[in-house]
């Protein structure tokens, strides 16, 4: 479990409640990653898939990606693999 961290994109704040798990990670020093997020002001965390370069900790950079509630989340988390293999299958 990682700590709680705090820092701003473009002027948009952020605390990183915990890093859940790399779901890649490039030798250019972005990895995309599954955190729990809390954005702006707002009190409730959200499930965030996105890409971040921490190749520098004093400048952390944010890249593109996707929040999710938890209710959006267990959609997503219904959706069966199977139905989507065949688009996958060489």
């Amino acid at each position: 479990m990682a700590k709680k961290s705090e820092g701003t994109k473009k002027d948009l704040k952020y605390e990183l409640i915990e890093h859940i798990a790399d779901i890649s990670v490039a030798s250019s020093g972005w990895s995309k990653e599954v955190n729990i997020i809390k954005w702006g002001n707002s009190k409730v965390p959200s499930i965030d898939i996105r890409k971040w370069n921490r190749s520098d900790e004093e400048n952390i950079v944010v890249g593109k990606g996707i929040s999710l509630s938890l209710d959006e989340f267990k959609i997503l988390q219904k959706i069966n693999m199977n139905n989507l293999k065949r688009y996958f299958e060489d």
